[in-house]
């Protein structure tokens, strides 16, 4: 039972991140794609910051198979996410600027 609900705090923890990102649209509202790039970083940099963070706090608060899991799931996940961003940046940008550019210029 223990070992289900470390899987909902690591999904609780992780869709909450998603959700603030998607509900600003961060990465959508960027002009160019290297500063949508330079986004992605930056929230991911957030990631591992909130995550390590919140690893602590779940460890001092809860029994110890919660940070465990939390520690053991959160590289998949932020690499799952990593690679999801990436995506929606480059075809948004491709979308706003067309197929030939990433950053708006026309390719001559």
């Amino acid at each position: 039972m223990e070992l289900f609900l470390a899987n909902v705090v690591v999904l609780v923890f992780f869709v909450a991140f998603v959700s603030f990102v998607e509900r600003r649209k961060i990465i959508a509202t960027q002009d160019g794609a290297i500063r949508a790039l330079a986004v992605v970083a930056g929230l991911l940099l957030a990631l591992v910051v909130a995550g390590s963070v919140f690893a602590l706090l779940i460890g001092w608060l809860l029994p110890e198979v919660y940070p465990k899991v939390f520690v053991y799931k959160a590289p998949f996940v932020a690499l799952a996410l990593v690679v999801y961003w990436l995506a929606k940046v480059f075809r948004g940008q491709l979308g706003k600027a067309g197929p030939n550019t990433l950053d708006g210029r026309r390719c001559k």
